[in-house]
């Protein structure tokens, strides 16, 4: 799968990556992918959501406002 085979294609290419997760009351949650499926419904290890750390964190799809990868996709 590559970028241009939409939004989830640009993800895959962010798996095993620190991303940035904006959810819809303006939460910020960084953390690295591990993975993710059509309903945006993500796993993340070493998450960190304000001051609290998570091993692992599953974040439901309709939480989510944005996914911004720390990683440069092209």
């Amino acid at each position: 799968m590559e970028a241009n085979d939409g939004p989830l294609g640009i993800l895959k290419l962010a798996l095993e990556a620190n991303v940035e997760v904006t959810l819809r009351d303006s939460d910020v949650i960084y953390g690295k992918l591990k993975s993710f499926d059509e309903h945006l419904n993500i796993l993340l290890t070493n998450a960190q959501e304000n001051s609290h750390n998570h091993d692992i964190l599953f974040i439901r799809g309709d939480l989510v406002k944005l996914i911004r990868p720390s990683v440069y996709i092209a």
